[in-house]
């Protein structure tokens, strides 16, 4: 599995972790190694494998909320496929909020190089506070995620950046988008009355992207589990996410 140098810091990273949440990734990074290693001659199996990842991957940010106690983490099913397939589209939503309401501080991730002897190594968001005669001036928030989004002081639950990511994949709504991808293992795996699965072509933009959402997940987990005090924007997301999880029909599906 090829990894990027920015990848292999937040694999290092992640290592560093302890109990159910490293547990979880660990199995994800095998899922995804399995798949890159079957894509060439099991292209279903694999695209399986790496979704199964993702799943992982999110089940590891639900494991860290919990660990830390945030307010509605409990809710936070482990073994719904569906509550662990809208975690992605929903930080995707998060993406596009930000970049809407922050992008003019030019907003990125990245690990803190500058170190001092007594220093820790940890993921830090970098925004841009204007320029000087020593060019951009960075401020580097602490925690990073110790913010809210909010209008008229109602804070924002980015249902309407989730509408608009359904309609661009052509779904009706946020319910049947979630449900869909949620439902991609089993076309992968099973024959349905059209005939056995089949990929066309190889799987690799497939497994790709799904190592991006694994990634992105990883990154989530390393801007949170650090500080045990309990960031304001982590809780309004938290919250945001159970708006959304309600909305959906209850499927019995944590077995």
């Amino acid at each position: 599995m090829e990894l990027t140098n920015f990848e292999e810091a937040v694999v290092r990273h992640i290592m560093s972790l302890s109990g159910t949440s490293l547990h979880a990734c660990r199995s994800a990074l095998r899922h995804l190694e399995r798949s890159w290693t079957l894509s060439a001659d099991y292209p279903e199996v694999a695209a399986f494998c790496a979704i199964t990842a993702e799943e992982e991957s999110a089940t590891a940010v639900f494991n860290c909320l919990k660990q830390l106690r945030y307010p509605g983490a409990e809710e936070l099913k482990l073994r719904d496929h569906v509550h662990k397939t809208a975690l992605h589209p929903f930080l995707l939503a998060i993406g596009r909020a930000v970049d809407g309401w922050l992008s003019r501080y030019k907003p990125a991730l990245e690990f803190n190089a500058d170190l001092s002897h007594d220093a820790v190594e940890r993921l830090r968001i970098r925004l841009s506070v204007g320029v000087s005669g020593k060019g951009e001036q960075w401020a580097y928030p602490l925690p990073p995620l110790n913010f809210r989004l909010s209008l008229n002081n109602v804070p924002h639950d980015f249902s309407a950046e989730l509408r608009g990511i359904a309609t661009e994949k052509e779904s009706r709504s946020a319910y049947e988008y979630v449900r869909g991808l949620a439902n991609r293992r089993n076309q992968m795996l099973y024959a349905s009355s059209t005939g056995m699965p089949h990929w066309v072509g190889t799987p690799e933009r497939f497994i790709r992207y799904r190592q991006s959402v694994v990634f992105s997940n990883f990154m989530a987990i390393l801007l949170i589990h650090p500080y045990a005090e309990h960031q304001l924007f982590v809780r309004q997301a938290i919250l945001a996410f159970l708006k959304l999880l309600r909305r959906f029909p209850q499927e019995n599906d944590d077995t």
